[in-house]
């Protein structure tokens, strides 16, 4: 018997699969979000500081076995000093709006000077 013929694809879909075009960006940050960096969770709380190339969140880290939920409730009430963590959201790569050595090394790079 023949071999089964793979049903089409969409050809923005094939082009992203093999890599001709980006994927595109993610959705923006915003008050409340929880998002995942790794195998960690941080609910989002309020902008700290932003330029023209990148914005810096206040953050709460959601504990393994916490609810992230609940923790977004609670960290609805509180102050962004009480906040665990600063979470950099920056454009990386090429294109309108990104700086020209907006690289993942470079994030990296300012993430070891920050935590010293």
């Amino acid at each position: 018997q023949p071999a089964a013929i793979p049903p089409l694809m969409p050809l923005g879909s094939f082009a992203y699969k093999v890599g001709i075009v980006p994927p595109p960006p993610p959705p923006p940050l915003g008050a409340g979000l929880v998002i995942s960096i790794g195998s960690r969770q941080y609910v989002m709380h309020s902008v700290l500081g932003a330029g023209t190339y990148a914005c810096v969140w206040a953050a709460k880290a959601v504990e393994p076995g916490e609810d992230a939920a609940a923790v977004a409730g609670i960290a609805a009430t509180m102050d962004a000093e009480h906040m665990d963590v600063a979470v950099k959201e920056m454009k990386c790569g090429r294109g309108p709006g990104i700086l020209p050595d907006a690289t993942f090394p470079r994030a990296r790079w300012e993430i070891s000077v920050m935590q010293r």
